[in-house]
């Protein structure tokens, strides 16, 4: 009898353990099937997004641009068809609940207009549009959407430019992040950063640091955001003026301590380190390299001298500081950091043989990633 006993309780455990892995695998093929599903209502979205806006080009491409329009002009040199459309799509798990959404950005001009009394300026500008998609019931949902707005023409002052967008990925969560550079007249840059979440619903409001040496008269100065609209409203020329952002500190140098520290410690607070602008990338890798202009008049700091450059040098020099990236300029200092277009373009000094402006624009849509900082190594106790 105990025999028969040990026998059925056996074969009872066994039925249990058989049942328990028959429902284990029955719900990974679930999981699999439903992931195979939604990676082909993606794909469909996709193909019809493309078709509906049409894909920005990727690689390097070259415009041309009539002189005597282009300083005055408030429109884009480049027709909108090569300038507009699907800068990417990329699928993963965006709001950290094991199941994968599609993410899609876009590239619109003319819906937003700037003006500055004080320049006589009225310029157009771009609506970046974040779209995210969930798949649900055979069909790909419209589930949130955020627009990114950037002063981003190539006129009047505006020598060169480059936007980043890419993500910043750690164990928690996951930063939509968009990062715009712009170098104009008189050596004065501005860099904004701005990065919100998905939480299932819809996107954060947000958060972002700006900074930059500017113009001469408004000095070195470092923001932050005061309104949710400052995180949508980037690189116009004057943004303390529209009540978006507020001055950090203001300084007169980029050497300033106080300005450095506001800046790397807004950048820390947003989860970056080991902050460098363009400036020190391109001095660190060549000296000569850390100012150069060929007008003599806009140099007034003690002991800087003009380095008299030919037109070709100069514009060789603009092409390697606007194809510096975000993930050249900081490291995270948790996760990782990962690129998911970078689109840089400059207008060259030099005219071409028939007397236009040219202008050169490099789309990137490869996929890079930077892992967080390495750990500086420990003090020797001696």
């Amino acid at each position: 009898m105990k025999k028969v006993k040990w026998l059925l309780g056996t074969l009872l455990a066994a039925t249990l353990v058989t049942g328990s892995l028959q429902g284990t695998v029955f719900a990974a093929q679930q999981q699999n099937n439903a992931a195979s599903d939604a990676a082909k209502i993606f794909d469909a979205r996709v193909k019809e997004l493309e078709k509906q806006y049409g894909v920005l080009k990727e690689g390097a491409s070259e415009f041309k641009a009539d002189p005597k329009n282009f300083y005055t002009s408030s429109e884009s040199p480049i027709d909108e068809k090569n300038d507009c459309g699907i800068l990417f799509t990329d699928v993963r798990d965006y709001d950290k609940d094991g199941v994968q959404e599609l993410l899609s950005l876009r590239r619109v001009r003319g819906s937003v207009v700037v003006k500055s009394e004080e320049m006589d300026l009225e310029t157009e500008k771009y609506d970046y549009i974040f779209e995210m998609y969930e798949a649900s019931g055979g069909k790909c949902n419209l589930a949130a959407s955020k627009t990114v707005s950037v002063f981003d023409v190539l006129n009047w002052s505006i020598y060169g430019k480059n936007i980043s967008v890419f993500i910043h990925e750690t164990d928690g969560a996951v930063d939509i992040c968009t990062e715009t550079f712009i170098n104009q007249q008189d050596h004065p840059s501005d860099t904004a950063l701005v990065l919100f979440r998905y939480d299932g619903k819809a996107f954060s409001a947000g958060d972002g640091i700006r900074f930059g040496d500017w113009y001469q008269e408004h000095g070195v100065r470092c923001m932050k955001p005061v309104s949710e609209e400052a995180l949508g409203y980037l690189s116009d020329l004057f943004p303390s003026e529209e009540g978006c952002w507020e001055d950090v500190v203001s300084a007169d140098s980029t050497t300033d301590e106080a300005y450095l520290k506001a800046r790397d410690g807004g950048m820390k607070a947003l989860g970056f380190i080991d902050v460098k602008s363009r400036d020190e990338i391109m001095e660190a890798s060549d000296p000569d390299e850390a100012y150069q202009t060929i007008d003599e008049s806009i140099v007034d700091e003690p002991g800087m001298e003009a380095i008299e450059l030919n037109e070709a040098d100069t514009d060789a020099r603009q092409a390697k500081m606007i194809g510096i990236s975000a993930l050249e300029c900081y490291k995270p200092e948790k996760g990782t950091m990962t690129r998911l277009v970078f689109v840089s373009e400059y207008v060259k000094i030099e005219m071409s043989d028939d007397g236009m402006v040219q202008i050169e624009r490099n789309v990137s849509k490869e996929k890079k990633t930077a892992d967080k900082a390495a750990e500086a190594p420990a003090k020797s106790s001696k």
